[in-house]
């Protein structure tokens, strides 16, 4: 994904919304069955060694908006990196579950709407 997006965009908020076109085409091919994180959740609550690979996944997907998103805040951006997860877990689940082939590119419209209202950054 990270390798993805940055052959796509070299600014950090068009690579922060290239992650949405990444997630758009692996998630609107026929046949998707939603995240396999979230299947191995529900069908296996208990299992130490899928909570950990799940555990690792939730995080790795916030590291790389922070990641992405460093250049414009230095100190990070926790909320914005929070609804951006939200999108990103929301496309995939529509696509899933109401057959929703286009929710990424409208989670995409929705982060574009939340970079543009993110306050200029101080002068340092």
């Amino acid at each position: 994904m990270a390798r993805e997006v940055e052959v796509r965009a070299q600014e950090p908020a068009a690579r922060v919304l290239a992650v949405f076109d990444v997630f758009h085409e692996a998630i609107s091919q026929p046949g998707f069955r939603g995240c396999p994180f979230t299947n191995a959740a529900a069908e296996y609550p208990h299992h130490e060694g899928i909570r950990a690979v799940i555990a690792y996944d939730r995080a790795w997907l916030p590291a790389l908006f922070a990641r992405l998103l460093q250049p414009l805040a230095a100190g990070g951006d926790g909320e914005l990196v929070a609804a951006l997860v939200q999108l990103c877990d929301g496309a995939i689940a529509a696509v899933h579950l109401d057959g929703s082939p286009t929710s990424a590119k409208t989670a995409k419209a929705t982060a574009e709407l939340l970079l543009a209202a993110r306050p200029p950054l101080a002068a340092a």
